[in-house]
């Protein structure tokens, strides 16, 4: 080739430098520009992720490998005809494989580096430029492979000088972007392989070779990323804040994670509720850099975190930034701890401000059932009635309406507003009026619990009338309000008369009556219900909730005894007691001056993981053993002793005295 350019004279082998100058060019033009711009392109703000980096260095290797290709085809044309081509040809070959070290050899040497262990990461740093060392080895290998099996002389030395402009060895010229092809393929199998750092919700595992070098401890699943992440929350979210902005902070500990929803509702869930802004950083981060899709399960996770914090501002601010991935469980989130906040305008408002494809039935008993469930059915009432024209409320929300008045005590609403049902053509159904007569019986409960059966059996005539059949449901009302004013014998005959309506108690009837008859004291006949519980097939219902509710009953009738039989009867059924159970029986057994038992079930805490915190008890005095002091006699003087034995004397002498008879006295 023609090395001189005017009147200046080109080393070939100064060309390499050029790469390098063009390789710190390509890597201002990718961090400036193209990772911008594909943040702006994709519809979810999301970047490049690191493979797919590395995959587009791979195909660019190919590509200048075939201009390479070409170009000696080119060359030696060019000799033939008396023509040498000059060195500048050589150029654009060299700006392309700089691009192509910018996107593979500086992402893989990243990839690498997140993938090691904390205690490998600068050995498998090396290992990775080892790569290109072996590359070079491998290289020269192919050299002395082609030119073994060529039988041709003149291409036995295809790459040095004096044989340069061989002819005939131009079919070997395909073979380095053919290699480079496999490469690449084969690459892509084995990072198929290889374990993501965060793919699927799951922190990087390396192999067992790896695992065996490393010091530290393997990487845990999902839990141990989740924690990381909500470590940094909680370091974002403190007085004074980083000095780094939460993007670059992120951007520097958690550039090689793949999220998923799981990850994140894991790790917003290890978050305290003071993260709420660092959360929303956290989603803006995984959206626009780390390729998570803003969907609707993702930001109602994020919602919920930020409303626990009554951050309503913030979840405005991202819902107007992601208006595309508002959905049902979003809106569901927003609109219910708005009216847990005692917010029920704000909800109605954002309802109002939705866009038409979002005003649909299913949003409108959302928010009813939001603002019912919190105490503020009319407001509901006032909603449904806005949007009558548009939307018509059907059995659905006439019954959640009606139930939001009964559970707010408003007896007459709810009785007015079943009146407007029947009049607009609907039947409510049972829930509607279990919920009424629920509401009866609180009333009655607050004002004469005696007049409560009364009551109860008067509205129950009038559903009889309304040609409403009792059920489950019924029964458990009944039996749950005569509970809590202690009429358990009254409950349990109730229960035994369910069979002559054709109903069978449900799971949260045994419950209530379970609760009451260990209040009531009534310990055996509370384990019959638990037994009759089990095999009405309701064993499932029995969980550590249930079991704790029970303990707490017999711990509070000071029944410590069988609390420890349903202690063991719930580790017996596979249910893990937790730090309550634990914390409430060793108080009472250190109470009851049962140190040795309650230290026991200390250990046994311990030995299972669960933090229970060590206390000192006071013993209550009523089961403390008082001891019985010895009686020691008093040495009496010579004085007492003759006042001692004057007065018995004394006695004898009047124990002969013949004492005078009463009269009766006549009146």
């Amino acid at each position: 080739m023609n090395t001189e350019i005017g009147s200046l004279s080109i080393p070939p082998a100064s060309l390499y430098s050029f790469e390098v100058i063009c390789a710190t060019l390509w890597v201002l033009v990718v961090n400036e520009v193209i990772v911008p711009a594909t943040g702006t392109c994709f519809a979810n703000g999301a970047e490049l992720t690191e493979l797919q980096r590395i995959g587009i260095g791979r195909f660019l290797m190919i590509f200048a490998m075939a201009i390479a290709a070409l170009l000696e085809m080119k060359r030696l044309k060019s000799v033939q005809e008396g023509k040498p081509l000059s060195i500048v040809w050589q150029l654009p070959q060299y700006i392309v494989i700089a691009g192509a070290e910018c996107f593979a050899i500086i992402t893989q040497l990243e990839f690498f580096h997140g993938q090691a262990p904390n205690s490998m990461k600068s050995m498998l740093t090396a290992a990775a430029l080892l790569t290109t060392a072996l590359g070079n080895y491998l290289s020269s290998a192919i050299i002395t492979l082609v030119a073994g099996v060529t039988t041709d002389v003149r291409c036995l030395n295809i790459w040095q000088r004096n044989k340069e402009n061989s002819r005939r060895c131009l079919k070997t010229l395909p073979i380095p972007p053919a290699l480079l092809r496999s490469k690449l393929w084969r690459s892509h199998l084995l990072r198929r392989r290889l374990p993501y750092p965060a793919t699927a919700g799951f922190a990087a595992s390396p192999s067992p070779f790896l695992r065996h070098l490393s010091t530290t401890p393997t990487p845990t699943p999902v839990t141990s990323l989740a924690s990381s992440l909500a470590s940094a929350l909680a370091t974002l979210s403190t007085t004074p804040p980083p000095v780094t902005s939460p993007d670059a902070y992120f951007f520097l500990h958690f550039s090689d994670v793949r999220p998923t929803n799981a990850l994140l509702t894991e790790a917003l869930s290890l978050s305290p509720p003071s993260t709420s802004r660092a959360a929303a950083d956290l989603f803006r981060f995984l959206v626009r850099r780390r390729s998570l899709h803003p969907s609707d399960c993702a930001l109602a996770v994020v919602v919920h975190h930020l409303a626990r914090r009554r951050d309503f501002p913030a979840v405005r601010a991202l819902i107007q930034e992601f208006p595309s991935a508002l959905g049902p469980a979003t809106l569901d989130a927003y609109l219910l701890h708005l009216a847990s906040a005692g917010r029920p305008t704000d909800a109605v408002k954002v309802f109002d401000e939705l866009p038409e494809q979002l005003r649909t039935r299913e949003a409108l008993t959302s928010l009813v059932s939001s603002l019912s469930t919190e105490g503020f059915p009319s407001h509901a009432e006032r909603a449904v009635k806005k949007v009558a024209n548009e939307i018509f409320p059907d059995d659905n929300i006439c019954t959640l309406m009606v139930s939001g008045y009964a559970n707010a005590g408003k007896l007459d609403h709810a009785l007015r507003l079943i009146g407007e049902t029947h009049r607009g053509g609907f039947q409510p159904g049972l829930d509607v009026y279990n919920a009424v007569l629920d509401c009866v019986c609180r009333l009655c409960r607050k004002k004469d619990p005696l007049r409560m059966p009364v009551e109860a059996e008067k509205f129950l005539v009038d559903m009889e009338a309304s040609g409403i059949p009792r059920d489950a449901g019924t029964f458990r009302v009944l039996i749950t309000n005569l509970c809590k004013i202690r009429k358990t014998e009254d409950a349990m005959n109730l229960f035994r008369r369910m069979g002559e309506w054709g109903c069978s108690p449900d799971a949260d009837t045994y419950l209530v009556l379970i609760r009451s008859l260990y209040q009531a004291a009534r310990i055996s006949e509370g384990d019959e219900m638990m037994t009759w519980m089990r095999s009405a097939g309701f064993g499932d219902k029995l969980d550590r909730k249930a079991y704790y509710g029970f303990i707490k009953v017999l711990c509070g009738i000071e029944r410590v005894e069988h609390a420890v039989k349903v202690f063991r009867m719930m580790k017996g059924y596979g249910h893990a007691p937790g730090v309550k159970s634990y914390s409430l029986l060793i108080k009472k057994l250190a109470r009851h001056n049962l140190g040795d038992r309650a230290n026991a079930l200390f250990r046994e805490a311990v030995a299972r993981g669960v933090t229970v915190m060590p206390g000192v008890y006071k013993i209550d005095k009523r089961y403390v053993k008082a001891k019985k002091e010895k009686k020691v006699k008093k040495r009496l003087t010579l004085p007492e002793k003759m006042r001692l034995k004057s007065k018995r004397l004394y006695k004898l002498r009047m124990s002969f005295v013949k004492k005078p008879k009463r009269r009766m006295l006549r009146a």
